[in-house]
This record gives structure tokens, sequence and C-alpha cells, in this order.
């Protein structure tokens, strides 16, 4: 079912919401070599909202400098944070929407009950670059205050963040892939041995913040290039406590993020990937 198109800003539309401009400084690390494919952060509603022609028209409005196109989604996303509940259609009502056409390739994927904001990184060459946290955190938080102001100031409160990553880590030699690029903290003593690893994954919780990470064997294209390999995805959330604010829990996810990831890889991934750390992101 297609229910929307391509949209392009009517000459005589009002100007673009008034933006609130977030910045600061985080961890930030950084590779020159880095197989980076995707990154995106989320936030999950209480209770799920009623979309209708009329509020995505002025979600988008308020966008639409930003965002130059409007497109269907192709998929739904589960619902961090909340138990599996059906995506609510009827008379009048829409599932979501994707807000695309961004300058540096990021995408807003709108739920009822969830906004995703995320950088998917292209297969041809010459394709944008990962623009960091703060964009992607800018991208997420313009979307939830739009949706705000389109709903009339009244939204369903924000109850969990979640923040992942997905690199794409090329194997010539499967077998070697656990100890050339994973530190020990990484390995399931099960899988000592093994001829071949299809995956691995694990969650747990620590102070609060969900942790996951998952290694399996994956294909994808980078620079026009296929690459026969495994997917590493790590992924952080945690849901607010009273008085405790969005985007600082955000902030803190992301931060926690980039420990956790230099905690999994090996110092052979580490000098692969070229990394220079730098705590000014």
């Amino acid at each position: 079912m297609h229910i929307l198109l391509w949209m392009e800003a009517r000459p005589d539309a009002p100007a673009a919401c008034e933006r609130l401009e977030v910045s600061g400084k985080y961890k930030q690390l950084k590779f020159d070599n880095l197989p980076l494919m995707e990154a995106a952060v989320r936030v999950t509603f209480e209770e799920p909202l009623h979309f209708t022609y009329e509020v995505i028209y002025e979600i988008r409005r308020c966008l639409q400098d930003q965002f130059k196109a409007l497109e269907e989604p192709s998929h739904f996303e589960i619902v961090p944070g909340k138990p599996h509940e059906p995506i609510r259609i009827g008379p009048g009502l829409l599932p979501g929407f994707v807000l695309a056409g961004e300058v540096n390739g990021l995408r807003v994927s709108v739920q009822q009950q969830l906004i995703v904001a995320r950088w998917v990184r292209e297969s041809h060459r010459g394709s944008p670059a990962y623009p960091r946290y703060l964009l992607l955190r800018q991208a997420l938080w313009d979307t939830v205050e739009a949706t705000r102001a389109a709903y009339g100031g009244e939204i369903p409160p924000i109850i969990v963040t979640n923040m992942s990553y997905v690199d794409l880590i090329s194997a010539t030699n499967p077998e070697l892939v656990m100890a050339r690029y994973f530190a020990p903290c990484a390995h399931v003593g099960a899988t000592d041995g093994a001829s071949a690893i299809q995956k691995i994954e694990a969650a747990w919780t620590r102070q609060r913040t969900d942790f996951r990470y998952a290694i399996e064997r994956a294909r994808g294209v980078i620079d026009g290039e296929e690459i026969d390999g495994f997917r590493l995805t790590t992924v952080a959330g945690t849901r607010l406590t009273e008085g405790a604010t969005v985007l600082d829990a955000l902030d803190g996810l992301h931060n926690e993020l980039q420990d956790f990831f230099l905690a999994l890889i090996s110092d052979q991934a580490k000098m692969e990937w070229k990394l220079r750390e730098d705590d000014n992101g």
C-alpha cells in the first residue's frame, strides 16, 4: 500500500519551524578506515501517536528546509523498551512515514511510538560520509520538536532512548575473524576451536543501561565492492528515570557506546582501522 510520495515544498509554504540548536562536547572516536555501515538514534513514546495526513504534513512543513522528501516506510522497527504491539491502521490513521533527502544522507523514520534518525552508508563511491553524532542527534530532536508542534505542544512522554552502530568487517579468512578483530571479552568460550562462526550475540544490563552486541556472517557493498565478512552491531539503551532529560540520557548512551566499542575490538583492529582518539566531539 503506497501512502506517501515525494513532496516538494510549496512556494507559498510558511517558513520552517524554529529549531533548538544542540551542541556540546562528547567523547569521539576517530578512525581513518572504520568499516562503519550505519548509525542510529531512537526515542520511544509511552503511548502511540495517531497520524493523520494533516499532522504528517505539518511535521514535514516544519522540517522542509532540512529534509526535501517525504516517503513511505519500507519496513517498521520493533519499538525498544515496549512489548510488541501491532501497528494501528484504520480510517484516517497512518502507520508512519520517512523524512529523506537530507544533504548528509540522514533519514528519519517516524512510527506511531518510535522516532529513529539514521545514517546508512550507501554502496556507491562518493556517497555522504557519516556526519557524526551531533548531526544525528539534531535530526532526531528536530523531528521530536516538529512532532510536538504538530500536536499543539502535547505528545506522550519519551520513556526510552537507544543508540546503535553497525560495522561490516571484511573477512578473507572467516575462521580468524574473532582472534584478529575482537578482544577476549567479546569471545564466547563455547566456540573455542570452531572452524567457522555464524553468529555470537549477548545482551545484559549494567547500572540501568542495556547493552547488546552481535557478530554474524554477512555480505554488503562498500564503494561498489561486494564485501563478504561479519556484521558487528553494538547497541546501548536506557529507560528514562524521573527528572532525567532525553538529550542527557542519549548523550550518556553515546559516550558509553564509544567505551563499549573500544573494549570489544582488538589492538589489531584499532591499528587496521587507524584509530585516532579525541575527546572533543
